[in-house]
């Protein structure tokens, strides 16, 4: 929200076609039927076939016959009520055909041709709400829908729960980029962490060496965007009879911040954006966060996004201010000895000794 009021841009992102989480998403009316859905971290639950077909919002989609999804914008915060462009984001391997109706009104039937690479649907309208029905569905793999807006920001939000950020390798690297093409990602953040850390475990290098290997392989599905790694922020333990800061965030801020280090990217520190040691009791007394004295809330969310921007928005100013920079003495240094005349010329008195 914070990034669309500086830069533009509306829409809430990406949608799954279908989730088990719809109910909890404030930002987005979500309803649909008829779907089978398989999450990437219960791997003995999906059908062989389909394995290797998964993106990283870490769900896909398999439609049944008469299949339907629903997506209506909210006017819960700024800029997501509507949206200018919708993106369906799907795999049609036979002959699936797909009715699109548009803000319950204008309707259009698609019929995109068989292909085992990913395809997309894209409306440029003002889309309030969007609704899909499937028929014929053998072969289709539905990943999302995309709500924004042809320029200004879009932020599409995978979030797999209880996720350490193995299951990334669990993807398939060539959907991944197909979808990277599609969508243009200029940033990747990655935030992981913060169940991995245990009380009494103090050092992570074990899981800076993988986190390395997760941010590579980021890289390699989306090369030419940036990634950005948000350390994880303070979570409590009970130390005599009070909450305070667990001993092994520091452990796993090192950690990250090597791994990213290592994987030659950018790293934000979460925990000193919360006001470092003890701030997630104060988060908890505001209400901040949860009870847990680990996840913040949204209020918390906000506080959080609020300082990221600022670090963004300043990078970006500090950035530009050097490329100004290099830009000037560029040319200074082309206004060179050549274009100035030091030669004396042939009539030129000779020097007097000083007096």
């Amino acid at each position: 929200e914070q990034l669309q009021n500086l830069c533009g841009g509306r829409g809430v992102g990406f949608v799954p076609f279908a989730s088990p989480l719809a109910k909890f998403r404030g930002t987005v009316l979500h309803s649909f039927s008829n779907w089978d859905i398989y999450n990437i971290r219960d791997r003995a639950q999906i059908p062989a076939a389909i394995k290797d077909r998964f993106f990283v919002s870490g769900f896909v989609c398999i439609p049944q016959e008469g299949a339907t999804t629903r997506l209506q914008g909210v006017t819960f915060r700024k800029h997501i009520n509507q949206a200018g462009t919708a993106r369906l984001v799907f795999t049609n391997r036979n002959n699936t055909r797909l009715n699109v109706v548009i803000n319950d009104s204008v309707s259009r039937l698609f019929a995109p041709e068989p292909s085992e690479h990913v395809q997309q649907i894209v409306i440029n309208a003002p889309v309030h709400s969007i609704s899909v029905t499937l028929n014929r569905t053998d072969g289709f793999t539905g990943y999302g829908i995309v709500l924004e807006d042809a320029g200004g920001v879009s932020v599409d939000n995978y979030s797999i729960r209880g996720n350490s950020g193995m299951a990334l390798f669990e993807t398939n690297s060539f959907v991944n980029q197909q979808i990277g093409q599609m969508l243009g990602y200029d940033l990747i953040v990655l935030q992981y962490g913060l169940n991995v850390m245990s009380p009494d475990v103090l050092k992570y290098d074990s899981y800076s060496k993988t986190f390395t290997r997760i941010i590579r392989y980021v890289q390699q599905c989306f090369p030419g965007a940036s990634i950005l790694v948000m350390g994880v922020g303070d979570r409590s333990t009970l130390r005599d009879g009070q909450f305070v800061t667990m001993p092994a965030v520091k452990g796993m801020i090192d950690a990250q911040r090597k791994a990213a280090e290592a994987a030659g990217v950018a790293f934000w520190n979460t925990f000193d954006a919360m006001g470092g040691h003890n701030s997630m009791v104060r988060f908890v007394e505001k209400h901040w966060a949860a009870k847990d004295y680990a996840h913040i809330g949204y209020t918390g969310g906000k506080y959080v996004a609020d300082r990221l921007v600022d670090a963004l928005i300043t990078g970006v100013d500090s950035m530009r201010r050097e490329i100004e920079l290099r830009e000037r003495i560029d040319r200074l240094l082309k206004y060179d000895s050549a274009a100035i005349d030091f030669r004396v010329p042939d009539t030129a008195l000779p020097l007097q000794p000083s007096l």
